[in-house]
């Protein structure tokens, strides 16, 4: 009952004082009423027993189950490793003989050859072989039989020598003494030779060798070349691929032993082996609901189950790889990967296990697909009959915990129910039965008790209700007054709030212009610093353009003086040494004083070096006059104005002035300059000011690529430094790339390279203001574009586009001409 306290303030608080609590006053006890019994507690008892019970069964059914199949599994996969290498250790038999055979003659065979040394046999060969009318050698036909002796065929083309007849007589002789002896195990012996000559022991085709025709290529058969030292480098035993043979109408498989004697190839020894046998064992004979196979290392199918008529159509040469049957090519990739050792392979994808075993000799793999559905099938029988037997144990224990439930619990808590009813319809004149001992009797108990104290609770209740009327109403007065009282605050804050807002309002707008002035005037600055460091080096250009002028002017008097009678001198000395030459050659007579001059002013010398020196002297004044010219290009001081000029003139002038930097110097080597020149037409431009641009940006070049090798190690691999320029002209306008291999530079200082004042260089060493103005002179004053591309470690190229007719910019002010950057930036 205690939370009704609570419950009643909470009503008054929310606000409806003015509402009359008399009707709460004359209300009685709330009366509760518990819920009716609308279900059974012993069978929603039962319910969840039975279901958890069922659970139990389940999971316990469940683990049972996958441990019966772990066991089986274990089982199963133990008996199928058992089983294949059982098989295989009984079809290695037959290949291990053939093998130990052919090791045996081989033996006989050298042994025999080495024996006979250089006889001729010729007298016994011409009486057991004659050359046929096709022109191959065979047996004579009146005195072979080919059921108790071997067949000989020769080729016609084949010389015979004393050579040839002792093998072939040697290699009859031991065909019918151990091909006879092996016959009941193997279908027959053969020897093949290079010379496409055969012996062979097959009494079951006694005509093989008659029959044979005359262009019969026997090094073309698998037989042959398979044991050749092209085929088998190590010249052992080898078995070939599954074939069938028409004559004997079997599937058949070679076994092939190649014999050298020194260092050459003399005859290939060959025996069959009949697989009909194998094959059918492999097909039929097999685990209940599984199937076995096998197949070549190579991928060539030798036996399958349903693979039958196609490995027969294809004559043995059944590829895998090419078949399109994706399960068989799975299989044979599960084989490849097979570890030493390894016998059972987990064919998830198809849901099977492989167990796969060598066969010795052929190698090929004998393989039994044993599917994991075999191994379900016993316990999932056994767990079906665990699950039922459980189910029949849950219905039992039901059916007894029904009647224990009912009689023990179901009743007492019938009388419990009734006697809560009559405690919450305010009847207190009640008892629970007490006399049991366990926990029933013990909350009838606690039942008793508790009727007690809620009787004695009510009465107290009623008391408290009146004190609680009177509290709330001077409660509810004490609330409307404080109320009046924050809303008188609330209004003043607010005012104050509006004013305060419209004082920081008026601050964040005066502190916005002020941020406005203070980039202004700091743009303003900036601008002013850049006008007046662009206006002192137009200064200082001007006033090295005159200087350059007027050297050049004083300096190239002198040295076309000087150039112009060069030449007299040149022709006048010559005349003078003719002259002398001439009197040696017509004057007889050594006078002694002129031959003492002759030897002091060393006269021979003399006449060999003069020429030089004039010619010296020619090419040390063309060169200044060269320099002059440059240095009067390069300040252009005489077209200020726009006209035609020759781009490729003022790229070499200022190469010219930059001479003595592109030399060797004690920290680098020479810098090269590599020239790619286009056919340029003239092109209208401030000359003067195209070739302060090349200049900057060649300086920065050598600058960037002197840095590069003061900071390379000695143990960095040399590259030569060096400068392209290319130039081309299309669609109207020309296009100069100066780039160099130097360390290239970073995205940032990419994005900054034409900002004024921006510079890499150490303190002292730049203004910041050379490609700021190039840009400028390229831009604005020629209408053309400056592009930088460059990546870090990888060199810079910029690129110059300007219009071959440049159209002038109507009324631009002395303060819009660009100005020209320093020398040296």
């Amino acid at each position: 009952m205690k939370p009704l306290l609570p419950n009643v303030l909470t009503q008054r608080w929310r606000g409806r004082p003015e509402e009359d609590n008399s009707e709460l006053e004359a209300q009685p006890p709330a009366k509760v009423l518990l819920p009716g019994t609308t279900g059974s507690l012993t069978r929603r008892t039962l319910i969840k027993l039975a279901v958890r019970i069922a659970g139990v069964i389940v999971v316990s059914t469940t683990i049972s189950y996958f441990h019966m199949i772990s066991s089986f599994k274990s089982q199963t996969l133990g008996q199928l490793e058992k089983y294949v290498e059982e098989r295989v250790e009984r079809e290695n038999t037959i290949f291990a003989l053939a093998e130990a055979n052919q090791a045996v003659l081989k033996t006989e065979l050298l042994k025999r050859l080495a024996e006979l040394g250089d006889q001729d046999p010729k007298t016994e060969f011409d009486r057991l072989f004659a050359r046929s009318p096709d022109g191959a050698i065979r047996n004579r036909p009146e005195i072979f039989d080919g059921t108790r002796e071997a067949g000989v065929y020769i080729d016609k083309r084949v010389q015979l020598n004393a050579d040839i007849r002792q093998r072939v007589l040697t290699f009859y002789q031991l065909a019918n003494m151990y091909g006879a002896a092996w016959h009941h195990q193997l279908q027959n012996t053969y020897f093949t030779l290079p010379e496409n000559i055969m012996v062979l022991y097959w009494p079951q085709v006694p005509t093989w060798a008659a029959d044979a025709t005359s262009d019969l290529s026997m090094p073309d058969q698998e037989y042959y070349w398979a044991a050749n030292p092209k085929h088998n480098p190590a010249q052992e035993t080898v078995w070939t691929g599954l074939y069938y043979d028409i004559v004997g109408k079997t599937w058949l498989v070679t076994c092939a032993t190649p014999v050298s004697r020194n260092g050459k190839p003399i005859v290939t020894l060959g025996q069959d082996i009949t697989l009909d046998e194998l094959l059918n064992r492999t097909i039929h004979d097999r685990l209940p609901g599984a199937y076995n196979m096998i197949v070549r290392s190579d991928g060539r199918l030798i036996a399958h189950p349903q693979r039958t008529a196609e490995i027969q159509a294809k004559k043995g040469e059944f590829d895998i790889q090419q078949s399109g049957d994706r399960h068989l090519k799975q299989i044979f990739q599960k084989i490849q990967t097979l570890r030493s050792g390894q016998v059972i392979i987990d064919n998830a994808q198809h849901d099977e296990y492989l167990a796969v075993a060598k066969i010795k000799g052929p190698d090929w793999y004998f393989v039994t697909v044993y599917p994991k559905s075999i191994l379900a099938q016993p316990a999932f029988q056994t767990a079906r009959i665990i699950l039922l037997l459980g189910f029949l144990s849950l219905l039992l224990e039901i059916l007894v915990l029904f009647f224990v439930l009912r009689q023990q619990i179901a009743k007492p808590l019938t009388s419990f129910m009734q006697a809560t009813e009559l405690v919450a319809a305010g009847d207190f004149n009640m008892q629970l039965d007490e006399s049991r001992r366990d926990e029933l009797g013990h909350l009838g108990r606690l039942f008793n008790s508790m009727a007690e104290q809620v009787h004695s609770r009510e009465q107290s209740l009623e008391q408290a209700r009146e004190k609680l009327r009177r509290n709330n109403e001077e409660l509810e007065q004490r609330v409307l007054e404080r109320t009046t009282e924050l809303s008188q605050v609330i209004t003043q804050l607010e005012d104050e709030i509006t004013e305060r807002r419209e004082v920081e309002s008026a601050l964040r707008d005066s502190e916005t212009q002020l941020k406005e002035q203070a980039l202004q005037l700091q743009q303003a600055l900036q601008d002013l610093q850049s006008t007046q460091a662009q206006l002192i080096q137009t200064e200082k250009m001007s006033g090295l353009g005159q200087l350059v002028a007027g050297v050049a002017h004083e300096i190239n008097n002198p040295v076309n003086f000087i150039y112009g009678n060069l030449t007299y001198i040149d022709r006048y000395a010559q005349d003078l040494l003719d002259l002398v030459q001439l009197y040696q050659q017509h004057t007889s007579q050594k006078i002694p004083a002129i031959e003492a001059q002759i030897e002091a002013i060393e006269l021979p010398f003399l006449v060999e070096d003069l020429p030089k020196l004039l010619a010296s002297m020619k090419v040390g004044a063309e060169r200044i006059r060269q320099i002059v010219l440059s240095l009067r290009n390069f300040s252009r001081l005489d077209e200020a104005e726009m006209k035609p000029v020759d781009i490729h003139e003022g790229i070499d002038s200022t190469l010219l002035i930059l001479q003595n930097r592109l030399k060797v110097q004690p920290h680098r080597p020479e810098i090269a300059v590599v020239k790619e020149y286009g056919e340029l037409p003239l092109v209208e431009c401030y000359a003067g000011q195209l070739n302060q641009v090349f200049m900057n940006i060649l300086c920065n070049a050598i600058d960037a690529l002197e840095e590069d090798y003061e900071q390379r190690s000695p143990t960095d691999p040399t590259i030569t430094p060096s400068i392209t320029i290319r130039t081309t002209a299309k669609k109207g306008t020309v296009l100069i790339d100066i780039g160099d291999n130097g360390p290239g530079m970073s995205e940032t200082v990419k994005h900054q390279l034409f900002n004024p004042f921006f510079t890499t260089k150490k303190v002292g060493e730049g203004t910041g203001l050379g490609l700021a103005i190039s840009y400028q002179i390229v831009v604005e004053k020629h209408h053309g574009q400056l592009r930088c591309l460059s990546t870090s470690s990888q060199g810079t190229h910029f690129l110059i586009e300007i219009p071959l007719v440049h159209k002038p910019i109507a009324n631009q002010s002395a303060a819009e001409k660009p100005a020209i950057a320093s020398l040296t930036e």
